[in-house]
């Protein structure tokens, strides 16, 4: 679901992703992590710029899912949007 509600597959959101400028910068600001067994919520802000890209700086939260699999990490959901600036 994107920050104003419309429904993407993943196939379409990775379409919505390539055609866009590949961003300059990304500086992780905060990352908070929490662990429940074999599960860990990762909550999230970064800050990126993206000269000449349609938008060409901004930041974004998220939080993400990460499940232990055979002895491994791997990441199962992520959700992220954007902050709007304050005024």
């Amino acid at each position: 679901v994107m920050s104003r509600g419309a429904v993407r597959t993943g196939a379409e959101l990775i379409e919505v992703v390539t055609r866009d400028a590949p961003r300059a910068t990304a500086k992780l600001d905060r990352a908070e992590v929490r662990f429940f067994g074999n599960v860990a919520i990762v909550a999230w802000e970064e800050s990126w710029t993206a000269p000449g890209a349609s938008m060409e700086s901004g930041r974004l939260r998220g939080v993400d899912t990460w499940a232990r699999r055979g002895g491994k990490w791997r990441i199962v959901t992520t959700v992220e949007s954007h902050v709007e600036p304050q005024h």
